[in-house]
């Protein structure tokens, strides 16, 4: 889905943003988890879809239609290694996670959540929209408070 207007980044803050081009701060800011997030990849298949995968060992995937506050399906990868990097192979009902050790695993993800329906990609546009407004909104209430946060008396 996406088409170079909305990204996402991983942070070493424990957060993973989604941010639009013109947009000066971030659309949602994903705060689920206490370690690092190392890594991110949108879906091919599902325009709400994005994995994370992080330094404590969680394999994230989130759909943003369903809910922007936690993951809609998770795991935590048991090896000693941890998890660095994921990519959705093509069709978007697999993912592969690579970790610090050069060790690759593949997921399956289900049907049900790996492949859009034809209203989400509507959905999914209507949600940015409102989002990008809220960003709109929250600039200029930030930009206000710091011009009358002090006067001179």
């Amino acid at each position: 889905m996406n088409d170079g207007n909305i990204y996402l980044t991983t942070s070493m803050d424990c957060t993973a943003k989604l941010w639009s081009r013109t947009e000066r701060l971030p659309l949602v800011s994903f705060e689920e988890r206490s370690d690092y997030i190392l890594n991110c990849d949108w879906s091919p298949s599902h325009p709400a879809l994005f994995a994370t995968v992080d330094l404590g060992g969680h394999l994230d995937i989130w759909n943003l239609i369903m809910n922007s506050e936690v993951p809609t399906a998770s795991t935590i990868l048991n090896n000693e290694a941890s998890p660095n990097c994921c990519k959705f192979e093509k069709k978007g009902s697999h993912i592969a996670v690579g970790d610090d050790s050069g060790r690759t695993r593949i997921f399956a993800i289900n049907d049900k959540i790996a492949l859009a329906r034809g209203e989400e990609w509507t959905v999914f546009e209507q949600q940015l929209r409102q989002l990008k407004d809220a960003a709109v909104r929250e600039q200029k209430t930030d930009s206000l408070m710091r011009d009358f946060a002090f006067s001179d008396i």
